[in-house]
């Protein structure tokens, strides 16, 4: 039988152990929410997010970013380690380099060998590798001995021997690939052969700044000078010798092929959504980075096509990108020169919306105008050059000296001075 007087007692004493649980876990309002790495000569410091110093400069060559464990790699002269916010020293500073933590494990150096350590400071694979390294998702790392590769597991276990000439991988996949007497191999992450040594190039591709084999679409492959596209269970799709050359499948899962001389484009099932009919396919060089669309080259003309290959415009000379505001959003567009040397805009979809017309087009750069020129374009008798500022659809008209001569011209009086010129681009 129960005792009340023992049961009060002990809901007294929980009551009481509950508040102390809360009390403990009460959030500390005075933590700063935001760090602020600074820098200054050569060395590192940290400020919490009113500009108090939290970590002072002067002690630290370099900080890295707090991590998701409040661990923050730290270079202390020549040597490398990990500290809190509040300079307590969680990993000693005893090592000549050190990596972030991957899969809980970090790569540290010392006496040019490499090994890993916890997050205790805790040496758990000795030092005995020739590289910096670290685990992946799949629980394994790419290790060098001797000058042969291997994989190993986060215990240290050899789950491909160090046995081969060179090894890769792909960060976002799980298959790997090595190399014996200078041809290759896939294998999975459990560390079995998936095919035979018989490659002399296997492709890897970027998607959103990470490598694959095959998440943008099918695996390129190279034996004796012939191409070949593989999906993800290695099964060859697109067989050795159907193309001459091919490159690595886009993001959208494209890739540019040639046949006979001739290049076109296929989906990952195969199927030719452009046929190889042209002299060149390529991607154009956009703020200094290569651009999604492809630009195919005939004889005497380009023709610009988009991401997924579907025809934006046939039949320019030349073209180039620019910004334009439209309806006070900013868009893309694109400048082309039609073969007759007329310039004028269209946007990403191929559709007209600047008339190809003008002697001259500058760019908008975000803008919502532009300036435009062409001949006599409203007095034929005129032989000077007239500049028109073309801006929510509307045309002012300047003389060479750019001074506005007249204001306000619609889209409509253009089309009255040059009906043939605008009807005929239009």
């Amino acid at each position: 039988m129960c005792n009340p007087k023992k049961m009060t007692k002990k809901r007294i004493i929980l009551f009481f152990s509950l508040l102390l649980i809360l009390a403990c876990n009460k959030i500390d309002k005075s933590t700063p929410k935001l760090y602020v790495r600074i820098m200054d000569k050569g060395s590192w410091g940290v400020n919490d997010e009113k500009g108090n110093v939290l970590i002072p400069l002067g002690k630290y060559k370099f900080l890295n970013p707090m991590d998701e464990k409040g661990m923050i790699y730290a270079q202390k002269g020549a040597k490398y380690g990990y500290i809190d916010i509040r300079e307590n020293i969680l990993v000693p500073f005893d090592y000549d380099g050190l990596t972030v933590f991957s899969e809980e494990l970090a790569c540290a150096k010392k006496n040019n060998k490499f090994g890993f350590i916890n997050r205790r400071g805790k040496l758990v694979i000795p030092f005995q590798y020739d590289n910096e390294t670290f685990f992946r998702k799949t629980g394994l790392a790419q290790v060098k001995k001797n000058k042969l590769y291997g994989f190993i597991d986060k215990k240290g276990k050899e789950i491909i021997p160090i046995t081969y000439h060179n090894a890769k991988y792909a960060i976002l996949d799980s298959l790997l690939i090595l190399n014996k007497h200078g041809k290759w191999a896939f294998f999975d992450s459990f560390g079995k052969q998936k095919t035979d040594f018989v490659y002399d190039e296997i492709a890897t591709t970027d998607l959103n700044s990470k490598d694959t084999f095959w998440k943008n679409g099918l695996i390129l492959v190279r034996k004796n000078d012939h191409i070949a596209y593989l999906d993800k269970n290695l099964k060859e799709i697109i067989p050795f010798g159907k193309y001459e050359t091919g490159e690595t499948f886009n993001k959208n899962r494209i890739a540019i092929v040639s046949k006979n001389h001739k290049y076109g484009i296929i989906d990952e099932l195969g199927k030719e959504i452009v046929k190889p009919e042209y002299d060149t396919i390529e991607h154009p060089e956009e703020s200094y980075h290569e651009s999604e669309i492809f630009v195919a080259k005939r004889t005497n003309y380009l023709v610009l096509l988009d991401e997924n290959g579907k025809k934006i415009y046939d039949k320019i000379k030349d073209f180039s990108f620019d910004y334009c505001r439209i309806n006070n959003k900013i868009e893309k567009i694109y400048h082309i020169q039609d073969l007759n040397g007329k310039y004028g805009a269209i946007d990403t979809k191929g559709k007209l919306i600047i008339p190809v017309i003008y002697d001259e087009f500058q760019d908008f750069g975000s803008n919502d105008n532009a300036i435009v020129n062409h001949k006599g374009k409203f007095d034929p008798q005129k032989k000077e050059t007239e500049f028109y500022v073309l801006k929510n659809g509307k045309y002012s008209v300047l003389n060479s000296k750019k001074e506005i001569i007249k204001t306000n011209v619609s889209r409509e009086e253009v089309e009255n001075n040059f009906p043939l010129e605008f009807k005929k681009h239009t």
